[in-house]
């Protein structure tokens, strides 16, 4: 997985684009607030889990990703912005 994390745009907006574009993602889902744990940790004293919950989400990719399949990611990362920067 690919990691992305975004500061100040929600993540919905970009992760919808992306799934639209035929791109497989994924919610980031930081250990303290997966299922299996829940009642076990106080999320408030973990600030960084709950921002990269909130803000953070996956990109999936593996070794057999073809550079046309990467080139989809890229533009379509680049459609993204350009709609949004306009």
């Amino acid at each position: 997985m690919y990691p992305i994390v975004m500061k100040e745009e929600p993540k919905n907006k970009m992760m919808e684009h992306l799934r639209d574009c035929g791109i497989e993602v994924r919610d980031m889902l930081p250990l303290v607030n997966q299922p299996c744990y829940k009642g076990m940790f106080d999320s408030s004293k973990y600030p960084n889990a709950l921002f990269l919950e909130q803000n953070g989400f996956y990109i999936g990719c593996h070794q057999d990703t073809t550079e046309d399949q990467k080139e989809h990611v890229v533009d379509s990362l680049y459609e993204y912005w350009e709609v949004i920067c306009e």
